[in-house]
């Protein structure tokens, strides 16, 4: 009998201090600025979210993608939980860093 193993690929997160960290303002050329708005209600639940089950965010890091010089990043997934974050004072977050060669459009 053959064994079958699935090979399986995880995800690697890095942990990115928040100075090193940009909303999405549209900042990129070829990104446009992040389009979505929550509401104050909503938002309120996403800290308690996070507040109540802060393991969740190593599950679901944010997307982030270098600028020029590789230091600093633009948050292009997960801008309302990078400001969720901020607020309830956490100075790092979880990250998935997109490659600089990816075309913007694309990223």
């Amino acid at each position: 009998m053959t064994d079958n193993k699935q090979t399986e690929e995880t995800t690697k997160f890095v942990s990115i201090n928040f100075a090193h960290l940009q909303p999405n303002e549209g900042q990129l050329a070829g990104l446009p600025a992040n389009p979505r708005q929550i509401t104050e209600e909503k938002f309120a639940l996403l800290k308690q979210n996070i507040e109540q089950y802060p393991e969740m965010l190593n599950l679901r890091g944010l997307l982030v993608y270098p600028l020029a010089g590789g230091v600093d990043y633009i948050v292009i997934g997960g801008n309302m939980r990078y400001r969720a974050m901020a607020e309830l004072g956490y100075t790092a977050a979880p990250c998935v860093i997109i490659p600089a060669d990816t075309p913007p459009r694309t990223a």
